[in-house]
Parts: C-alpha cells; structure tokens; sequence
C-alpha cells in the first residue's frame, strides 16, 4: 500500500505540473501553450515511469502477500 500511495502522490503531482503549463506557459518560457504543454509532458515523462514502475512493485507485493496468507489457511 505504501509503493502504490508513493506512486499516487508522484502521479498527482505530475498531472497538476502538466495542467499548471498550459495555464501559465511563461513558467515554461514558452508563449505558446501547446509548446509548454511539450516541454512539460517531456519533463513529466521519467516521472510516469517511476510511477508504473512503483505500482508494478505494490501490486506484485500484495498479490503475494495475499497468495501466502492464503495458502497458509
């Protein structure tokens, strides 16, 4: 639950990142808001992976700690 609720918060936080470039492309030092919405998705990108990689491992880590509690039974 920990791994998934990390990879939650770093998901969120990215999302807000994306949406705040479009908004407000000067914080990309971009005038356009399609170009900082790219800067922003290139920037956010390595975060999405850290955050599928940490869902893969919660995931994997409940199902097997649910298969051994109940093979144990």
């Amino acid at each position: 639950m920990i791994l998934e609720l990390g990879g939650y918060v770093f998901s969120g936080g990215a999302g807000i990142a994306l949406s705040l470039a479009t908004v407000f492309p000067k914080r990309y030092g971009s005038d356009s808001r399609w170009e900082a919405f790219k800067k922003a998705w290139r920037d956010i990108a390595t975060i999405y992976i850290v955050v599928f990689a940490l869902l893969l491992a919660g995931a994997i880590w409940e199902m097997t700690g649910l298969f051994l509690i109940l093979r144990q039974a």
